[in-house]
């Protein structure tokens, strides 16, 4: 964190343009009170920026101080959020040894959204296919369809990264509107103030659910690539 402390502190980017450009533009979620980093949060206001003894520290409470027998301890656990600037210390053995012994699963958070090139145009070509399903010989009627194919579009699970594009921007998924008007387990337990703690809590993780799901999409090419080597070579 220190190339946006020292960019909002002191206005100063690193020599690389492309690291330049990327302090530039995650700097807009971040600012200085008294002296001390913080982020803007969903979950909170603000989220303090821990150096890496302050985390190490942090961490030691949660899972080995006076809170590691409290009976909300999961919840708690919730409270501290572990995310990485653009270096690679929290890849290394020793770091995961340290979380291994503490008993915390270690994810990797990606700072953008997974992009890939025709992207558009692809997703361009499965609306305009599904409308043209949907609309049969009635073609004038496509403005009155379009909400619900963008709506059907956004939560159909994607093979390349086994999720809805919907969870990508709000943490978590839609609600089919029958669960709504005949209530099933996941909204008959609904609860207004634990609800929106997880929302706002999804929303501080969205970044570690599209890092999953790049490295899904990964997974998946290298899936295809292998498959599509085998027929060449047969």
């Amino acid at each position: 964190m220190d190339p946006i402390f020292q960019f909002l502190q002191h206005q100063t980017l690193p020599a690389d343009p492309a690291e330049a450009r990327h302090v530039h533009y995650r700097s807009t979620r971040y600012l200085i009170i008294n002296g001390t980093l913080y982020e803007r949060g969903f979950s909170l206001l603000y989220l303090r920026c821990l150096t890496r003894e302050e985390g190490n520290y942090v961490l030691q409470e949660i899972h080995k101080g006076i809170y590691g027998n409290h009976s909300g301890a999961q919840s708690l656990a919730h409270k501290a959020i572990v995310t990485n600037n653009s270096s690679r210390q929290f890849d290394k053995a020793k770091f995961k040894q340290f979380c291994s012994n503490l008993k915390i699963h270690l994810c990797f958070a990606s700072l953008i959204h997974p992009k890939s090139n025709g992207q558009v145009k692809a997703v361009n070509k499965i609306i305009k296919k599904t409308l043209k399903t949907k609309l049969d010989k009635a073609k004038v009627c496509w403005p009155e369809r379009l909400l619900a194919v963008l709506w059907s579009y956004r939560t159909t699970i994607r093979t390349s990264t086994g999720e809805t594009p919907f969870p990508f921007t709000f943490g978590i998924e839609a609600i089919v509107p029958v669960e709504i008007a005949q209530p099933f387990s996941r909204t008959s337990a609904y609860d207004a103030d634990t609800n929106d703690d997880q929302l706002a809590l999804n929303l501080d993780l969205v970044d570690e659910l599209r890092y999953q799901a790049n490295m899904h999409n990964f997974a998946y090419k290298q899936h295809v690539d292998r498959i599509f080597r085998t027929c060449a070579i047969g």
